[in-house]
Order: structure tokens, then C-alpha cells, then sequence
């Protein structure tokens, strides 16, 4: 229902009250058919006041009686001779006049349905009086229906009213509230006869268009405060929209304004929704570049495909792209780089658990590398006595087994340099060796000869063929 309608017909039963007058033009104000198709509203059940009916009896000659019920007036004619009978104005001067077609002493009554008249106007009375058969008054035997206070209650026009109403306090309007109900209420009330019941009734008319621009003053300023609160620092013309901005509450927003029935206002704050959301697209489309660029980047040549780990991806970097890839929304791209990070995952935790075998592996070769120097450490530059080249061999075997590649440098250069030392041990010893037994074969020789002296050229008397084997032996 738009504000505009809502004023005019305002506007409308004004009059209508004031002047105590049937206003029909205005209908055309409302004339938009309700939106919703079935009405299922639970509303108030109004119930008309008792309406009190009037009872007269021995009135004159000619009236035994007359009674009005429920608007139905009946003059009792009994007594009336043959083409005579009762002429009756109604308090806002219309007359009814009715003869008797019966003999004096029958039975014969006037029965008027006055139901849609209204009695409380005009005068205030019904007016009787004895008429001939031309419809002159004859004699005077005239009397009075008293009615200005006999008023005649709409059950259609008061349920329609109550219809508005979701409560019997009258304190919130029906969830269906529409144009078409206040179109239907000012319909019936126009064929309503005035009472304070249909003043109560018209107030509540009054207050259900009061609640309902108030409801719609709140839908709006909900609808606002949900969108602004979408924005950096609460404000659209900031641009930005929050961190905490994600779809569910765009359709939240998107919700509170669809309730909005003031086009002018439901446009300016739908176009400030639609902004939230082509900043949400963009940061969404941001946030699902991050996070390919971050789960591609773990990988060599930024290529899952390569099933292999760079060697900077470590469980920093994963726990970096799982952040990235958690915050979308996309289910698609997420399952889809969600998977990628778990084959990351994997490819790390088989090179970790490589390592930590390795770091056994590098603790065994660093060992038997350093237990071959004197201190136990390389940079003494000297290998202990009891290195020999099968303890060196046995530290290569080790050093082989190792699967850092700077680790296994360091050990192979150290073991490198205890194989130089023992080949230098080794050489020196050999030559005193070699030494030994050239030193022994010149005295073996010698000793063959009188005075050891070969220049003697003369053997000793104790030179024999077995004296001289021996010192061919020692050579």
C-alpha cells in the first residue's frame, strides 16, 4: 500500500465523519487488487451491540400496538375499518402509507423493513397517523416512535474493520494488511447507518492506517540500517564494504528491503544493496584469485600437476593457502583447491617424515666421520691411530646413505680429508718401512764381508752359502 493512498483515503472518511454523509468517489483510490491470493488471517470476531427494540401497546382507538425489532417496524391495523390504515414518515421525511384490506377486528398489521434506514437522523422519530383511503390524516390519532437513539449496526462493516487487526487489543495489524481491506472497510461503511458504534469503528480505521505507515516507516529504517551496516563506517558513500560482509548478510539486506512498499525510498536503498554487491563479487573474485595463486605456488612450477612440493613450501606456507582456500564460497573452486592443498599436504609430510629418517641417517655418518679425528672433530685436522681405511669405509657406506645434499657435502668433504691424512700416514709409514729394509739388506751384506766392508773385497771366514742366502732374503 503506498503512503499517497493511504492519505487520500484519510483524507476521504474525514469527510465522511464530519459531515455524517455517504462518500463514494474516493473508492477509485484503492482500486489496486491485493497481491496475496489466499487469505488464511486470523483476525478479531466482531460482535454488533444489542441493538434495543422498541415496544408500544394501547397507543389510541385505532393502535393497539407497534413495535420495532431489529429494524423491522409492524403497526398493528386490527382495528382499523376496511381502506383505512396508517400513514408513516420516517424521521428523514420519507412516507409509507399503508390501507387495511381487512374488516374492522381483523387481524391486519403494516410491517416495514427499515433496516437500511437510517431512524437516528432528522427528526429522531417515526411519525404515525390514522389515514383514509385517499391518504389524508383522519382525526387525530397520531403518535410517535422515538428513535433517535435506535441505532442499526454493520456486522459486515465491523468485522471488516476488526479483519485489520491480528489481536482483540487492536495493537497489531494482521501480517495480510493491504489496500484491498481498507477499500472493502470503506465500502461498507458508506452503506452503514451513523452510531458511535460506526465512530468506534472509524477510529479503528484511523489507527490501522497510522499503524500501518509507522510499519512501514520501520520497514524502511530497517531496511537502511541493514544495508548501511554492510559498509565501511556504516556508510555507502564510503565505497567498502566490511570484512564481515558475506552473502548471508547481503540476503538478509536484500530481504528487508524486498518488505519495502515505498518505491522512492526502496530504489535509493536498492541501489545502495546492488553496490554491496558488486564490492562483495569483486572481493569474492579477489579472494578466489589469492587463494589459486597461494595453493599453485606450493607447487614446482606453480603446477599441481607436477606432484611435487618446491622446496620453500613448508607447513607455514600450506597453513597460509588452507586459510585462503577455507574463506571462499565458491563450493566448486573449493573443493577443487582444497584438494590440491591435501596433495601439498601430502607430498610434505612424506618429505618430513624422509627427513627425519635422513636426520638419523646424518647423525650415524656424522659420527663415524668425527670418531675418526683426534677430539672427535674434523677441525683438528688430524685422524686418530687407530683410523684405518675400513673405518673410512665404513663411514663413506653411511655418508652414501644420506639425503641432504649439504649435509652429505659437509661429511664427504671431512671424510675426504681423513682419507687424505691416513693416505699421507699411510705413505710415511711405507717409507720408513722401505727404509728398514734397505738399511737391514746393507748390513746383511755387509756383514758377509771381513771388517763389513765390501771395499775389503774379502768374506769373512764365517761366510757361507747360507750366510749369503739369508742376506738375499733380507733384500
Amino acid at each position: 500500500m503506498k503512503k499517497k493512498q493511504i492519505k487520500k483515503l484519510v483524507s476521504a472518511l474525514t469527510v465522511a465523519s464530519i459531515l455524517g454523509t455517504s462518500v463514494v468517489t474516493p473508492f477509485n483510490v484503492l482500486a489496486t487488487p491485493a497481491e496475496a491470493a489466499v487469505d488464511s488471517r486470523i483476525s478479531p470476531t466482531y460482535v454488533a451491540p444489542v441493538t434495543s427494540n422498541i415496544y408500544m401497546s394501547n397507543i389510541n382507538t385505532y393502535f393497539p400496538s407497534a413495535t420495532l425489532i431489529n429494524g423491522i417496524l409492524t403497526i398493528d391495523l386490527t382495528k382499523m375499518h376496511v381502506n383505512y390504515g396508517a400513514g408513516v414518515q420516517l424521521p428523514d421525511g420519507k412516507v409509507i402509507n399503508a390501507l387495511s384490506k381487512t374488516k374492522d377486528g381483523v387481524a391486519d398489521f403494516m410491517v416495514l423493513d427499515l433496516r437500511g434506514e437510517n431512524l437516528t437522523v432528522g427528526s429522531g422519530k417515526i411519525h404515525v397517523e390514522k389515514i383514509d383511503p385517499n391518504n389524508k390524516k383522519w382525526g387525530n390519532y397520531g403518535f410517535d416512535i422515538n428513535t433517535s437513539s435506535y441505532y442499526q449496526y454493520s456486522t459486515e462493516f465491523g468485522q471488516a474493520v476488526y479483519n485489520l487487526f491480528d489481536d482483540q487489543n487492536f495493537t497489531t495489524l494482521n501480517p495480510g494488511f493491504t489496500s484491498e481491506d481498507l477499500t472493502n472497510v470503506y465500502k461498507k461503511m458508506a452503506v452503514t447507518p451513523n452510531s458511535p458504534e460506526k465512530d468506534r469503528l472509524f477510529q479503528l480505521v484511523i489507527k490501522a492506517i497510522n499503524m500501518s505507515d509507522a510499519q512501514e516507516k520501520a520497514k524502511t529504517t530497517a531496511a537502511r540500517d541493514e544495508v548501511n551496516a554492510l559498509f565501511t563506517n556504516n556508510n555507502p558513500s564510503s565505497n567498502a564494504i566490511k570484512n564481515t560482509t558475506n552473502q548471508a548478510a547481503i540476503d538478509k539486506a536484500q530481504t528487508l528491503v524486498d518488505a519495502v512498499t515505498d518505491a522512492t525510498e526502496k530504489a535509493k536503498i536498492q541501489a545502495d544493496l546492488d553496490k554491496a554487491k558488486e564490492l562483495l563479487a569483486a572481493a569474492i573474485a579477489s579472494e578466489e584469485a589469492a587463494a589459486s595463486k597461494s595453493v599453485k605456488e606450493l607447487f614446482v612450477n606453480n603446477n599441481p600437476a607436477s606432484n611435487a612440493i618446491k622446496d620453500t613450501t613448508v607447513q607455514t606456507t600450506i597453513n597460509d593457502a588452507q586459510k585462503l582456500v577455507d574463506a571462499l564460497t565458491n563450493p566448486t573452486l573449493k573443493a577443487t583447491l582444497q584438494k590440491d592443498v591435501d596433495k601439498a599436504q601430502s607430498l610434505l609430510d612424506a618429505r618430513n617424515a624422509e627427513e627425519a629418517t635422513d636426520k638419523d641417517q646424518q647423525t650415524i655418518a656424522t659420527y663415524l666421520v668425527n670418531q675418526l679425528f683426534v677430539g672427535n672433530t674434523p677441525t683438528s685436522d688430524a685422524i686418530k691411530d687407530t683410523t684405518t681405511q675400513a673405518k673410512i669405509n665404513d663411514a663413506q657406506e653411511q655418508i652414501n646413505l644420506v639425503k641432504n645434499p649439504t649435509v652429505k657435502a659437509k661429511l664427504q668433504k671431512d671424510l675426504d680429508r681423513a682419507q687424505e691424512l691416513l693416505n699421507a700416514k699411510n705413505a710415511a709409514e711405507a717409507a720408513k718401512e722401505e727404509q728398514a729394509r734397505l738399511d737391514a739388506a746393507i748390513k746383511a751384506v755387509h756383514e758377509l764381508y771381513t771388517n763389513n766392508n765390501p771395499q775389503t773385497d774379502a768374506i769373512k771366514e764365517t761366510t757361507n752359502q747360507k750366510a749369503i742366502d739369508d742376506a738375499q732374503k733380507v733384500d
